[in-house]
């Protein structure tokens, strides 16, 4: 009898031990609290979930048209735009752009896409780390850390730059001479259209009759039948009327003329608009770590 006690004692102790690690598990959970070298097991359930956020992105997107603006609360200009030193989180630059009025901001071509990629990025891990799950939190941590490094760099072009857009996208092309086809897209895929209208000359500068006609960036969403979203004009398209599109560009004189279809031979008629083909996608990829290399 006069064991019990002690022995109740221990029992207790033991399941308040238990009780406090389960508590601390699942608070650790719902804070976000997570190692930053950890390394996800992602499933096609994430993917579609990023994928949706990606084109939900694409969706809101407030900028567009053929200025250079920024909103100078998060950005300075330097060579180019890059984040203001003293702004303390830099995904509240990228945030910005698509809570703000359109006014502050004229982002285009494929500064505009990978911003929107990134905002897509961010939407999907806010909604794990909403969630309760440990890697929302741990990704936010690990896209600050990305774009940390690279952001501020003055070297690099703000957040949407080649010299790290690769750690947030697969980057896919095709050696087809036909390129891509709606079979080989999947939801929220960047694709590009690539003009065969228009060259380069010799000194690999384009030329000011019809820059930026070199190409055009869209958001696949879904089937042939629906229509791809255009971040530059807040349209939508199909991909019959893209190619349609492309193919007048050709009927533009100085642009054809100054093409490597021209030159090579000026007596071609106009090249067929199968040749408006998608040469490259874009296709957003999770991390295999949270580590920043």
């Amino acid at each position: 009898m006069r064991r019990f006690p002690v022995v109740a004692m221990v029992r207790g102790f033991a399941a308040l031990a238990v009780v406090m690690a389960m508590t601390a598990f699942f608070e650790s959970r719902a804070l976000g609290e997570a190692p930053t070298d950890v390394s996800p097991k992602w499933t096609d359930q994430d993917l579609a979930e990023l994928r949706a956020a990606v084109l939900a992105a694409a969706r809101q997107c407030p900028v567009c048209g053929t200025g250079n603006q920024r909103n100078e609360k998060y950005w300075v200009m330097r060579d180019h735009f890059v984040i203001r030193e003293d702004v303390p989180d830099v995904l509240d630059a990228v945030r910005d752009i698509f809570s703000s009025k359109p006014a502050d901001y004229e982002i285009f071509c494929t500064k505009l896409t990978e911003l929107i990629i990134l905002e897509g990025f961010i939407k999907f891990f806010e909604t794990r780390r909403d969630r309760g799950l440990a890697d929302g939190e741990a990704g936010l941590k690990w896209m600050r850390a990305v774009i940390e490094k690279n952001a501020r760099d003055p070297s690099v072009d703000g957040p949407a730059d080649s010299k790290f857009i690769e750690t947030f996208v697969e980057r896919l092309r095709s050696e087809s001479p036909d390129g891509y086809e709606a079979k080989d897209f999947k939801l929220g895929d960047q694709i590009h259209f690539e003009n065969p209208f228009f060259g380069r000359p010799e000194n690999g500068e384009w030329r000011g009759v019809g820059a930026g006609t070199e190409g055009n960036n869209l958001f696949w969403d879904g089937d042939e039948r629906r229509p791809v979203i255009s971040p530059y004009h807040r349209t939508k398209s199909t991909i019959a009327q893209e190619k349609e599109t492309i193919t007048d560009w050709a009927k533009n004189r100085d642009n054809y003329l100054h093409s490597d279809f021209y030159k090579k031979d000026p007596k071609r008629h106009l090249p067929d608009p199968k040749w408006a083909r998608i040469g490259q996608i874009k296709r957003a990829k999770l991390p295999t770590s949270f580590e920043v290399k």
